[in-house]
Order: structure tokens, then sequence, then C-alpha cells
């Protein structure tokens, strides 16, 4: 694949859970800053181009976004607040979405891909699901990773499967949530049964699903076989 499909899937799918985080608790993802210099780099190599009508519908967007924060700013209503470093990270992240990879790699080719590394995940999302009820407990890098470099405090990381129980949902390992788990297996599911159909697949994506006890991926894959009828 294109170094920034190939850096793009690298970071949504094993470094959700990093990033920096400030003293304040505030953070920014690994993949943010990857992804974004990898795009910057690309683009000087010219293996990369910037596509200038979704720039433009970007920055239509911003400035609109802008002009609403600035009324509100100097709105007369008391305990509203705007939040600058936001729509900077908004912006930088769909700046991403505008740069274009030279040549483009075909869609078939990048599901592919990512349905292999999903096949591996999610043998290790079921493998971490049953190994737990031998008492091989692993749901977070804390303890293993410095916090610092840890964005895991934002999200619901480690999810019993009732209240009060030992036992955990399944988060494959890398995910921020059982619910993304769920949801990224769910997609290469779908992707399976329209193009590959590789039995062994689509039995490891299920039992994942399942592991995972969350809804997202059910609803994912209700919307996929919607559109995919």
């Amino acid at each position: 694949l294109h170094p920034l499909i190939t850096t793009a899937l690298i970071c949504a799918i094993y470094l959700q859970r990093f990033g920096l985080q400030t003293p304040s608790g505030a953070f920014i993802s690994a993949g943010h800053i990857i992804v974004l210099i990898a795009c910057l780099v690309l683009l000087v190599l010219r293996r990369a181009v910037v596509d200038i009508w979704l720039l433009v519908l970007l920055t239509g967007f911003l400035v609109y976004s802008l002009l609403l924060s600035i009324t509100v700013v100097t709105s007369t209503q008391i305990g509203i607040e705007v939040a600058p470093q936001s729509l900077f990270l908004l912006a930088t992240l769909y700046a991403v979405l505008c740069i274009v990879p030279t040549p483009l790699s075909h869609t078939r080719d990048v599901l592919f891909v990512y349905n292999r590394h999903m096949l591996v995940l999610g043998i290790v999302g079921v493998m971490q699901f049953a190994l737990q009820f031998v008492g091989v407990k692993f749901f977070s890098f804390r303890g293993f990773v410095p916090e610092v470099f840890l964005i895991e405090h934002a999200y619901n990381v480690v999810i019993p499967l009732s209240y009060g129980s030992e036992f955990f949902k399944s988060n494959g390992v890398f995910f921020l949530e059982p619910s993304l788990f769920s949801q990224f297996l769910a997609i290469a599911l779908a992707a399976e049964i329209m193009l590959f159909r590789r039995t062994l697949y689509m039995a490891v994506y299920g039992m994942a699903i399942v592991a995972s006890y969350s809804g997202s991926g059910l609803l994912t894959l209700t919307t996929a076989f919607v559109i995919l009828s």
C-alpha cells in the first residue's frame, strides 16, 4: 500500500491508546501527530497532493466554526465558553483528509490488508477474553507505559461484563474501548462478506465481536447489511 495509507492504518489500529498528555489532562493522540507528519513529508516528496476542492470545503467549515465561536463568546449568555485548541485540533485532523496519496491505493487492496490485521487482532481479542478465566488478564497498558504517553484515562478501556464482575469485555488489547474493537471487527466482517468470503476470517470476526460484548459492532453490521443489500 501507499506509505500514507499504511501509516494511517497502523496508527488507527495499534496506536489508539497512545499520545501525549499534558499535566492538565488534555491530550493529543499519537496517530494525529504521526499521520500529520507523514502527510507533510509525502507532500515534500511529491508522493501526495492537496485536493483543492476538499481544502475549500474544509476552509469554509472552519470559517463557519470560527464565526460561530466568536458569536458565542461575544454573546451575553453566562457560562458559555469556547476552546480554541479544540478548533485547532479539528482543523489539523480534517486537514489530513485533504491530502491525497499518489498513486491511489485500490480500495480492495486496502481492505485486504486491513482484514489481515483484524484477523490477528480478532484472535488476540478472543484469547484475551478466554485467558482471564484462568487468571491471565491484560486489558490496559497502565503500569507498562508512562502515563504521559497514554490517553486511556479519557476512555472506558476496561469494562466489567456486568456491575461488580471480576471479568471484563474484550478490547482487543490495542483498542480504546470494547465498542471500538467491535466496530473495527464489524467493518472487517462486512468487507469479508462483500469481497473475500473466507469462512475462517468471518468466524474469527464473529467470535471476537461476541467477546467484546458491545452493541456498537452489531449496529455497524446492521447499517452495512442495509447498504450491501
